[in-house]
């Protein structure tokens, strides 16, 4: 697995210019003073790479949990890796929120999992990395920026 984690750290190096998108930190500080509890759900082969991603980008201590596909043998949307989550979390997923860039892992996989709300934000990537074309997995809601998320979840609050 060390093996497998030092590729994938210098293919990522090499060939993804990954940028902390703006105002993220603030967004996460925000959701973290309204109480909410923040988890990771990751496709990846990797053991450390989504750890040294959001350590880089000095975000790691606003996630209680942090779930990988390399550890659960479960990849989105196969809602089993949803579910280890949500155990980890403690939480009920009519009670959580999911945001992710596409239909066809994020939006899927927290719908079949029950998850509450299943929100979309698009990426540079989303159009490449989404096969999906099944029109009945739509997202409760489609952001372009993470501050956007919170008026998603102020309006789903207010309607509660």
């Amino acid at each position: 697995q060390a093996a497998c984690d030092d590729v994938i750290l210098r293919l990522q190096q090499v060939f993804v210019a990954r940028e902390l998108r703006p105002d993220v930190r603030e967004t996460l500080e925000a959701l973290k003073t309204r109480g909410y509890k923040l988890g990771v759900i990751s496709n990846t082969a990797s053991l450390y790479s989504v750890f040294n991603v959001l350590e880089h980008y000095g975000i790691r201590d606003y996630f209680q949990d942090v779930t990988l596909s390399s550890v659960t043998g479960y990849r989105k949307p196969h809602p089993g890796i949803f579910q280890i989550s949500l155990r980890q979390m403690q939480s009920k997923p009519e009670n959580c929120v999911y945001v992710g860039d596409t239909r066809s892992r994020d939006i899927m996989g927290a719908k079949r999992a029950g998850f509450g709300l299943a929100v979309q934000i698009g990426s540079a990537l989303t159009e490449q990395k989404d096969a999906l074309t099944d029109p009945c997995w739509q997202p409760d809601a489609r952001i372009t920026s993470i501050p956007e998320l919170l008026d998603v979840l102020t309006a789903r609050d207010d309607a509660l």
